[in-house]
């Protein structure tokens, strides 16, 4: 139950930050400064909506190629380009997840 309040005085640029790290956090303003004063980890992973169009892109490749192979219309494939765009989004993938800090 939240029936206590501590006012604080900002700067608005500071305000404007927290306000905008609270959205990238996807939680209110209250539950981010929460968080952080009581030690919380907060994680913010910019990106994974380039992650997440990738790995579609990837998957529509490969259904159409295999779609294609059971219709005989494809024998031989060259999928060095899908792997190539399959090892970035792995990168793209572990690069997020390494970038893990506190906001």
């Amino acid at each position: 139950m939240k029936d206590e309040k501590i006012c604080i005085r900002l700067s608005k640029e500071t305000k404007e930050l927290l306000k905008q790290r609270a959205i990238e956090a996807r939680i209110t303003l209250t539950e981010f400064v929460t968080r952080c004063c009581t030690e919380r980890k907060i994680y913010v992973i910019n990106g994974l909506e380039e992650l997440v169009r990738q790995h579609k892109y990837i998957g529509n490749n490969l259904n159409q190629l295999t779609r294609l192979a059971h219709e005989g219309k494809v024998e031989i494939v060259d999928l060095n380009e899908l792997k190539a765009e399959y090892e970035r989004m792995n990168q793209l993938l572990n690069d997020l997840l390494e970038r893990k800090r506190w906001r």
